[in-house]
């Protein structure tokens, strides 16, 4: 019997510690599912004070740093967002998960989440803030894609992961060497190069490079796209344009730029202007995975009421 010990005892400590690690994934799991809810919950609050219409209700919802780009590519503050709806002009949402078929997607990344809501061919992306309060709206982007048009050929120029880029051919000058922003936190700087590195990438086709800065569960979804782009659909696009010998400069410039660093999160909002089209907000969330920032999210919204022209210096028009 004394023989016999050591034996039970080691099975004893490795059923013990396999129980352990059950344990801690349930708990995991468990606070995992809880965090969703609490996010949905403050959605559903968030989405119920914008429809009362009503600025005493909303104001005390909103983070501090709150701003919402609209389907037609108006960026407003919470200060503008608070004093329109008194003067008058409600927002107006183009997707509510209240909505008869919505279709909600929550993720969360740390001291950031966010809420996609899809009804047909609007989409909204409501990203939430966790403060001592709870989670808080930081930021609301919203786009409706134009009505399905047929699928571009594989491989053409109009299958350009930016839709207004196409066929385009033109060095890149801002921000591939010069660009009118400089991030200040370590978590906004190290995004920051992540994504000029990715932009990189997806100049030279070299989607390698690209994809080692993209999360797998990445979604992209553009106002004159056709529905949610993943990381597969992206390279494929992308390596079969290279097959066919199609130019694309996909990389357009920055004109503007902010981040919002919570660590291992990082929230960067832009205003690019294509090289040909109309200037767009951009919405990208940066996850520090891996030991590397890596996007998860990128949103781009035309701005509807600038006229589509070409960088001339750049671009001969034609």
């Amino acid at each position: 019997m004394r023989r016999l010990l050591p034996s039970w005892f080691a099975i004893f400590v490795v059923l013990y510690g396999i129980a352990a690690g059950a344990g801690a994934a349930a708990a995991q799991k468990d606070a995992a599912k809880t965090n969703e809810l609490a996010v949905l919950a403050a959605n559903r609050a968030f989405e119920q004070a914008v429809a009362t219409g009503v600025s005493a209700s909303l104001s005390p919802v909103l983070d501090n740093g709150f701003t919402w780009v609209d389907s037609s590519g108006t960026l407003q503050t919470a200060e503008e967002v608070l004093g329109n709806i008194s003067a008058g002009n409600p927002l107006k949402p183009v997707a509510v998960s209240s909505a008869a078929g919505a279709q909600v997607l929550e993720r969360t990344y740390g001291q950031l989440a966010l809420v996609q809501v899809q009804v047909g061919r609007a989409y909204a992306l409501h990203l939430f803030a966790k403060r001592s309060q709870g989670w808080r709206p930081l930021h609301v982007i919203e786009l409706v894609q134009p009505a399905q048009a047929a699928q571009p050929a594989a491989g053409s120029a109009a299958a350009a992961a930016v839709p207004s880029e196409a066929g385009l051919d033109t060095p890149c000058i801002n921000p591939c060497k010069v660009v009118p922003f400089r991030p200040a936190t370590p978590g906004a700087k190290a995004a920051w190069a992540a994504w000029l590195e990715m932009e990189q990438g997806s100049l030279t086709r070299n989607m390698d490079l690209w994809g080692s800065h993209v999360l797998d569960e990445i979604m992209i979804v553009d106002s004159g796209g056709n529905g949610v782009i993943n990381k597969t659909q992206r390279i494929g696009n992308t390596l079969k344009q290279k097959a066919a010998g199609v130019r694309t400069n996909e990389v357009p410039p920055v004109l503007w730029a902010r981040t919002y660093d919570f660590g291992d999160a990082v929230l960067l909002l832009m205003l690019q202007q294509p090289y040909k089209g109309q200037p767009y907000y951009a919405t990208r969330i940066y996850v520090n995975r891996d030991g590397r920032y890596q996007m998860a999210v990128s949103y781009h919204t035309s701005i509807a009421s600038v006229p589509e022209f070409v960088l001339s210096k750049q671009v001969s028009a034609k």
